[in-house]
């Protein structure tokens, strides 16, 4: 008897982005090995460092293969490298290219304001709807500012008239 398995929220790993998967052109190497930069990279870090051959064990391929899938992201524009001293590992550099797909980044939750015994409702001291709070920081730490999405009106539909 087959057992089946629902992988979402379970299964660990890199995760591939659409853009790049669905780059023409771009060897399955090549998306792979961006695919496990971009899982290295810290959460806000512009570039990943790990070696060539930790790579190369991860994806079952040679350390000169990983080499030639690098070249292929710096020749599609993808990624930059700057070589490590020392015997460090080189840094990957993400770069802005025109072909990803970025999402947009999420509007704040909208929570309920609680009741107060007087029957007053009132606002939480940690949330507010002030332009702050739909902050990040960008590449230079400057702050941008994004203000939240309109509420999406539905639209109304006219009652069914009677038909006689």
């Amino acid at each position: 008897m087959d057992t089946y398995l629902a992988p979402k929220g379970r299964l660990t790993g890199a995760i591939m982005p659409a853009c790049i998967f669905r780059k023409k052109g771009l060897s399955l190497g090549a998306q792979n090995v961006y695919a496990l930069l971009v899982n290295c990279a810290a959460a806000g870090a512009v570039y990943a460092f790990p070696s060539q051959a930790w790579l190369a064990e991860s994806l079952a391929v040679s350390v000169r293969s990983i080499q030639n899938y690098v070249n292929e992201l710096v020749s599609y524009g993808l990624i930059a490298v700057k070589r490590g001293q020392f015997g460090t590992s080189p840094r990957y550099y993400f770069l802005n290219h025109s072909s990803l797909e970025f999402r947009q980044p999420a509007a704040a939750p909208v929570a309920a304001a609680p009741i107060t015994p007087a029957g007053f409702a009132h606002t939480p001291a940690n949330f507010s709807t002030t332009p702050a709070n739909f902050a990040y920081i960008n590449i230079k730490n400057k702050i941008n500012i994004i203000p939240p999405l309109p509420p999406i009106r539905q639209p109304e539909v006219p009652p069914a008239s009677a038909s006689g």
